[in-house]
């Protein structure tokens, strides 16, 4: 998939979680993730804003977290075991490696 097509996918995304009336969207959680994407991966933030989808991508994957931690429990998980493997699987993401100093 090239980068225009993920960012045409995540906007998408985000209208569909969007349009659910149901939806509560946690924007402390929301600031967090945007927070130690910026400390750990700042390459790939810059490349998601540089596409214009950091915040979007931001959101979709908490609202992928939230349902598969109700799958998770759904399962039967126990609540903070669900809730653990979601944030794993969704939020978590390998810090970058830092830059080599030249020398």
């Amino acid at each position: 998939m090239n980068p225009l097509q993920m960012a045409l996918r995540i906007k998408a995304e985000r209208k569909q979680y969007e349009a659910d009336e149901d939806l509560i969207h946690n924007k402390i959680l929301h600031r967090q993730i945007l927070e130690t994407w910026r400390r750990d991966s700042p390459k790939m933030v810059a490349r998601l804003e540089k596409q214009g989808i950091l915040d979007d991508l931001a959101f979709v994957c908490q609202e992928r977290m939230w349902r598969a931690a109700k799958d998770n429990r759904k399962a039967g998980l126990p609540v903070t075991d669900a809730r653990e493997q979601a944030e794993r699987d969704h939020l978590m993401l390998e810090p970058e490696e830092p830059e080599a100093l030249e020398t």
